[in-house]
């Protein structure tokens, strides 16, 4: 074969090779493109999912913060509960001591009343105790 023929094989093959290069160029491109728009829907993704995340976090630590005050507003009621609870009890205390008091008053009273109903005690004594008979009555 002729130099000429050699080089004109050799340059179609060249220009095979090319087109083959040049096809696998485009379709490697298109293939980057996808890739590219695929990843650009990623990053978007990914960026909406972060943003829903700070809004849910903040949310939660707005719902953390009012659970922390409900708890201390659950321990000032529980104070105060146990302190009314006291108060009450101190009360009924007094109102027992009171209750015996009247009992140990009125006790007293009745056996004044026998004392002065008895026929041998002056007459002043029975004035006396009539008045104080009046006295309690009103």
């Amino acid at each position: 074969m002729s130099e000429n023929a050699l080089l004109k094989l050799e340059s179609q093959q060249m220009r095979d090779e090319r087109g083959k290069l040049m096809n696998a160029k485009n379709v490697l491109q298109k293939r980057v493109d996808e890739l590219s728009l695929s990843l650009d829907d990623k990053k978007h993704y990914i960026s909406d999912t972060d943003a829903k995340l700070l809004k849910t976090s903040a949310d939660l630590e707005k719902k953390v913060a009012e659970l922390k005050q409900c708890l201390e507003q659950k321990k000032q009621i529980s104070d105060n509960a146990e302190k009314q609870k006291n108060e009450l009890k101190a009360k009924e205390d007094q109102q027992k001591r009171l209750e015996e008091e009247k009992k140990k008053i009125e006790a007293t009273l009745e056996e004044f009343k026998k004392l002065c109903t008895r026929t041998d005690i002056s007459e002043l004594l029975k004035k006396l105790c009539s008045e104080k008979s009046v006295k309690v009555a009103l």
